[in-house]
This record gives C-alpha cells, structure tokens and sequence, in this order.
C-alpha cells in the first residue's frame, strides 16, 4: 500500500501559482521517502514553505522541498499525548489506534480550546460524538484497538464516561456483528444494571480471575473503573479482554462475559472491599480489608451513564437517641474507587460523598504503573509463512466460519493454533525453532481437537479410487486409511462392528491388518491435527501437484493491534499456490479475532 497525503488546506501567497500548480506539487512529493511504515500516520497541523519565484512554471524541484519541509518537522515530532499537546507541533503515530485515542484525549483529556480546535481541525467534526459515532464506533476492530491504547494511558473510563444510549446500541450491534457477541448495553433504564448477575456458583473461578486480572491492569492504568455505570464497566472490560486475547473459544468468552456482568452490577462497595471475588453460598463476601466508611458517611448516588442533576443535600443522620449524629469534621482520605493505583480523593467535612460526575472529571494523572492492555506490535521474519495460507482452508472445510457467519458452528482452538500443530507435525524441530511458532503459542488460542477423525463425505470428491481402502490397528485405535495417503476414519476400537466395511460411500471392503500408511501421534489432540495435515497434503497434491511442503515460504510477519500482515517475494512464489487458492486474502477472522492480509512485493 503506498503512502498517501491528506491536506485540508492549502494556500499560496504571493507567488505566481494556480491551484492547479499546488495540486501538481503536492502529487508529486516522494513520499515514500519519508521513512514512514506502512501503519504510520504523520499529523502535522500547518507547513510553511518558501516557493522560488515562478515556480509554477519551472516547478520541477518543489516536490523535493516540500519533502525536505516534512522531514524536518517529522525529526522533531511527538509520539503522543504522553508529552502534552502543544499548539502547531507535528505528530507521528505508529498506529491508526494510537491517532485516534489521541484525537479522543484532545478532546476530553486535554480540552483545551487549542486542542479541541486541533480535533477539529484533523477530523472535519465540531464535536466528538459525531466523529466517533461516524468511525470509531462502527469500526469493532478499530473500537477494540483505540479503547486498549486509551486504557494504557488511563483515559478509558472518561470517554466511555460519555457515551449515551445510542451510543451503547451503536457499539453493541458493532461489536455482535464483528466479534459475535451478544451484547446489549443499551437496555435497561437509566442508573439500572441491564443485565442480572448469574446465579451463585455458576461459574468457575477461573473466569473470575481472568477478570480480576484484568481489572488490575485497567486500575493500575488510572482507569476509574467502578465510577461508570454498568454499562460502561461492561463495556470496558469486554472490550479489553478482546484486545488483550482476541481468539478465545465462543465459550470461554461467554463465561468471561458473565464474570464481567455479575462484577459490573455491584454498583456500591465499600473501599477496601474486594468485588472481584465471585458469589457462592460457601463464600461469604470480604469485610473491607482497610477502614470502613464513617458512619456519617451517606451511599453514594446510583451510577448512570446519563448526566444526572446535581444530588440533593441528604438528610442528617440520627443516633439510638434520636438525635442527629455529630459531623465529621476532620477530612477523611479515601479511595475514589477500589483497588490500587488510583488517585486518592479527599473527602469534605460532614462526609459527604464527593460527586461521581466530579470524579470523572478530575485529573487522572500518569498511570501508577505501565501496563500493556494490548498485546505489543510485532514484526519478524518466518520460513513458514506459507502456514497462514491454511487460514482459507480451514474456512473452506467448514471447520471455522469467515466473516460473512461469525457465528457460525467452530473448531474450540483458534485457526492459527491448529496451523502451529499442522506446522509442528509436518515440518518438526526446523518449525518450532521458528519465530513464527514462538509468536502463535504467546497469543493463540489453544484447545481441545476432537478424540476421532472422519474426512466429510464433501472432502472426499476427486479422490474416487477403485483400490480398496486399508484397515490399520495400533495402541488400541483403528485408522482406516485411504490410497491417497490420508486417513478416512481413526477411532478407538472397535470402529465397525459389521463386515463387510463400507466408509464413506465407497463400495469396496476393507482390507484389514495392513500397516499404517504413516504413524500418528498418540495425544488426540496431535493426532486429529495430524489426520487433517496428511488430508491437506493429499488434497494440495491432487489439485496442483505440490503437498504441504509448499507452504514452508520465507516471509515478513507484521503484527499491529488486531491485523496481521505477512509480506512474501512475489518472484518465489509457488504457482501451485496460486492454483490451489490459497493465497488470497482472507480477511477478518471471527474465529481468530485478527484480520489478515497477504502481499506479495
């Protein structure tokens, strides 16, 4: 994909040039030798440049110094809202991500009227609601992406602060449609929970660690979690939990996301107390691990993600005598919310609560600790590239949906942790030294293959042969195996109890007690993943004369938020594949939660 350039405006003052002139420069700037990556942005609010004299007729070298103006101020660009915004300074972001949490946090973080006249500036809208209504939130993956960088840097919580209804029904619809989720947030009246928590014990207490883990990170950011109403908490961890392990198994992620709900509708916990830890009739709920709240300390006002009008001043509170407790009159520190790293609050006299809308719009400050939200950016070089090529063909054997039916019936591993067992069984030691394997068992999905093989009637076409299949019996399994060199069936004993054996349609019977074609892996997770991998072999052979060992490609691996992009030699590369079909794009993976794409430069 080659650079492009954006202006908003563009003006020339006293030069002999039309806007013709301007146009033709402007087209003409090399800007592939900027040295930017291909997912890099370059926001630069105002360029002056000094055009020669008539160089609307001569021209030819104002391409070249407006390059030259963008270099220099490329050289002295910020990375970020990390070092402040200042007024006509140039920015440079890695990712599409990492630009708009930093249009979102001129907008609320800094909110200035520099800044918000930066925001519009860059994004064409007066307002934030608009431009994110129009991009962000229609986007899932973009959504994901943006909140996990707003979350790292402890401004999550604030924008999600803002969202109204529609906003709720917006996001949710993106995100069923994209992540196959069924979420929605908008339900509910406001300051209610919308959803009910599960009952007690429904869930292991593995999914509330997960959860409790992740609101770890979230608080250590700055992010003031339990200040939003429960569909931004929702809202939140669901969608940091997608950015942090995108390919979790449906189920497991239904599970999380019950976790989530039944955490996120504890609306009033005392600080200290620990909300994470999940309902049971034989877990009584914690004391506050540090000092309770005074007495004289009222409930706090029912969260909502609407703004609600200033709280009325509570009613005294009164003794066993009837007569009004005595106020507080010294200030009390408390937390503005539970758990560590988030900024003390200091309580006024009389014990009041401190506004929850003024909390929200208090200073966050710098995170108490870096946390990566996000799994890192990545780029690599692999010899097995050609194993992301499997993508489509698990796609086209039904063994997991594209993006057309992300909720379609799946495999419980994610596509490229079935690749990776594929890769380990037919290429061994050379692919797990790969940088490739490293990479898939850190950030893929594993799970359980089911215990016995069978090739769909649907794979078996063109493989009609009139010799017989073969029987084979080893460690208590039997593998019927076909003359192509692929397993039909492989169970444990007894496979067929009628004689004589007919699989799959094929008239012939079996012949039994022959030796295995090739020897299996006893594990039944390796070994469906192996029974696949030698029906892939003989498909490849039979469709374009070339077997698995094609797919043994070098290529160059780029990892950025949810996309994965692997970049091989156009000159090397296997006709068979293209033949075959392999190699096309393949998209958005529902089942993976990454989008992917294959160039060939």
């Amino acid at each position: 994909m080659e650079a492009s350039l954006n202006v908003r405006r563009a003006r020339v003052v006293h030069a002999a040039a039309s806007r013709a002139d301007v146009e033709h420069w402007l087209t003409r700037v090399p800007l592939e030798r900027l040295g930017l990556a291909e997912d890099e942005i370059f926001y630069l609010p105002r360029l002056r440049l000094r055009v020669p004299a008539r160089a609307g007729r001569a021209g030819g070298g104002v391409p070249d110094l407006i390059l030259d103006a963008l270099r220099a101020e490329l050289a002295g660009a910020a990375s970020g809202p990390e070092e402040g915004f200042q007024r006509g300074r140039a920015y440079r972001f890695l990712s599409r991500s990492r630009y708009r949490a930093w249009l979102v946090h001129l907008w609320l973080g800094d909110g200035s009227p520099a800044a918000r006249e930066a925001f519009r500036a860059a994004t064409g809208e007066r307002s934030l609601g608009p431009w994110q209504r129009a991009t962000l939130l229609r986007d899932a993956a973009g959504f994901v992406a943006t909140l996990a960088r707003l979350a790292e840097a402890g401004g999550a919580a604030r924008w999600i602060a803002h969202f109204d209804r529609d906003d709720f029904a917006l996001v949710s619809r993106t995100l069923e449609e994209r992540f196959a989720l069924r979420l929605d947030l908008a339900s509910g009246s406001p300051g209610r929970a919308p959803y009910a928590p599960p009952p007690a014990g429904a869930l292991p207490e593995a999914s509330y660690a997960v959860v409790r883990t992740l609101i770890g990170d979230l608080e250590a950011c700055g992010n003031r979690w339990a200040l939003l109403a429960p569909p931004g908490r929702i809202l939140l961890l669901v969608a940091s939990d997608l950015a942090q392990a995108p390919s979790r198994p449906p189920w497991q992620r239904a599970a999380i996301i019950t976790a989530i709900t039944a955490l996120a509708t504890q609306q009033h916990t005392a600080p200290g107390m620990d909300i994470l830890e999940p309902p049971g009739p034989d877990r009584p709920r914690r004391e506050p691990a540090t000092r309770a709240i005074p007495a004289a300390t009222p409930e706090p006002p029912p969260i909502s993600h609407r703004p609600s009008p200033a709280p009325a001043t509570p009613a005294p509170r009164r003794n066993a005598a009837g007569h009004p407790d005595r106020p507080v009159t010294r200030p009390e520190v408390r937390r503005a919310m539970v758990g560590k790293g988030v900024a003390d609050a200091v309580e006024p006299a009389g014990g009041h609560d401190i506004a929850l809308s003024d909390a929200l719009k208090a200073p966050t400050g710098r995170p108490v600790r870096p946390a990566a939200l996000f799994a890192p950016d990545a780029s690599f070089d692999t010899g097995f590239g050609g194993l992301l090529f499997l993508i489509n063909a698990f796609v086209a054997l039904d063994l997991y949906p594209d993006f057309t039916a992300p909720r379609r019936a799946r495999l419980e591993p994610s596509p490229l942790w079935l690749a990776d067992r594929i890769g380990r069984y037919w290429f061994g030691a050379r692919y797990r030294r790969d940088p490739l394997a490293a990479w898939i068992a850190g950030h893929a999905a594993p799970g359980s293959l089911p215990d016995a093989w069978r090739a769909e009637p649907g794979w078996l076409i063109g493989f009609e042969s009139p010799v017989a299949p073969r029987l084979a019996q080893r460690h208590g399994r039997e593998t019927i195996w076909h003359a192509a060199g692929f397993p039909l069936v492989d169970a444990k004993r007894p496979l067929v109890q009628r004689r004589p054996r007919v699989v799959s349609g094929f008239r012939h019977p079996v012949v039994q007690r022959t030796p295995a074609a090739r020897r299996l892996p006893r594990n039944p997770t390796d070994r469906w993943a192996a029974c696949l991998a030698l029906y892939l072999d003989a498909r490849l052979r039979l469709l374009c004369g070339g077997g698995l060992s094609l797919l043994a490609r070098p290529a160059r691996i780029q990892v950025c938020d949810l996309d994965l992009k692997a970049v091989f030699a156009l000159d090397h590369h296997p006709i068979e594949l293209r033949i075959a079909g392999l190699d096309r794009n393949p998209g958005w993976s529902p089942a993976e939660g990454r989008a992917f794409a294959f160039v060939f430069a």
